[in-house]
């Protein structure tokens, strides 16, 4: 007795379609795979950019904070000049002052001694 094809595949399909079938399913699945392969790839590129967008963001931030602190330094610097400067001209105005009224003083003992000296001689 002869054996059928459909006998020896357990169905109504012969053995070619089956494998024609299989073939297609494993097709779409390597087609599947490869897209998700493909996406992760993508969402590897996306995630490496976000972290040197991060990265260059950090970098920029700190440039900022540096910045803010050299203006802030420089501002103090121009203030403590100012404040050195005027304490200065007060140091030469009292100096100046002082100067002064020891030349004064001197000129009045100077003539207290010559109004002295001449009361003495004049006696």
């Amino acid at each position: 007795m002869p054996i059928s094809a459909e006998s020896t595949n357990g169905g109504s399909k012969p053995a070619d379609q089956d494998s024609s079938a299989e073939e297609h399913l494993l097709r779409e699945r390597i087609a599947k795979l490869e897209r998700y392969h493909e996406n992760t790839k993508k969402m590897e590129l996306i995630e490496m950019k976000n972290t040197k967008l991060e990265l260059e963001n950090k970098a920029l931030r700190a440039e900022l904070a540096h910045q803010k602190l050299l203006v802030a330094h420089n501002a103090l610097q121009t203030k403590m000049e100012k404040y050195q400067e005027e304490q200065q001209q007060k140091m030469d105005q009292y100096q100046k002052e002082q100067q002064q009224k020891m030349e004064q003083y001197q000129k009045e003992q100077q003539q207290n001694i010559d109004a002295l000296t001449e009361a003495q001689t004049g006696n």
